[in-house]
Parts: structure tokens; C-alpha cells; sequence
């Protein structure tokens, strides 16, 4: 994890602004790949969230300009990506599978997850 002078107090402050902002960005059909991003760095600064495996997907993915981040509930292996039209979806895949890692697309989920109600 990368050391910073910034506590875990503020920086737990601000993943929950870019957490209502995300929430905020979807409803409007806004991009939150920047968001994404944000957040991944800042879980990076908490100790125990983040490896090294993890931060290597979202290095490659970033690589294809693809936003990721961890996602879970930490020390996991898992990453969500965001990817668009312009991305070479089956390099960037096989990329990932080169380097060990595996790869789920076509995941279903079953139930219908965040929603965002502005008024």
C-alpha cells in the first residue's frame, strides 16, 4: 500500500463521496470511469485492501484504457472493469490470461443491485 500523510479518516470521507457521486453519474448515464479510478487509489492507501495481483489487473487494464478497481470486501482477488466499444475486449483478455489470471465475462447477476433515486 502506498503511504500517505492523508488519514484513513478523510480518505474513508472521500471513497464515500465518489461512491454517491458513481451513484449520482449513473443515474444521469455519465461516465464514472474516472470515478473508478479515484477510488481505486484511494482503497490502494488502506492497508489490507489492495496486493499485488490485484493492482497488476488494474495496471493491464488501465493499459487498455480500461478503468478498474478492486471490488469486494478486500484482500481478494477480485477487479471490475469498465469497458467500452474501443477496447481490443480479446487482447485485453487474453493479456489477463497470459499473466495467470482468469477472466469472467458473460456473468449474470440476480438481483437488480445499486439503484439511484435523485429528487
Amino acid at each position: 500500500a502506498v503511504v500517505s500523510t492523508q488519514s484513513t479518516g478523510e480518505t474513508l470521507a472521500r471513497i464515500g463521496e465518489i461512491s454517491l457521486a458513481g451513484q449520482e453519474n449513473l443515474a444521469l448515464g455519465r461516465d464514472i470511469g474516472h470515478l473508478m479510478t479515484e477510488n481505486h487509489n484511494l482503497l490502494n492507501k488502506l492497508p489490507g485492501v489492495s496486493s499485488h495481483h490485484t493492482d497488476t489487473i488494474v495496471d493491464i487494464c488501465n493499459g487498455f484504457g480500461v478503468p478498474a478497481k478492486i471490488t469486494g470486501a478486500g484482500g481478494g482477488g477480485v477487479v471490475i472493469g469498465l469497458i467500452r466499444d474501443c477496447v481490443d475486449v480479446l487482447s485485453l483478455k487474453n493479456t489477463l490470461k497470459r499473466q495467470g489470471y482468469q477472466v469472467l465475462d458473460n456473468v449474470e447477476i440476480g438481483v437488480d443491485g445499486v439503484q439511484a433515486v435523485l429528487e
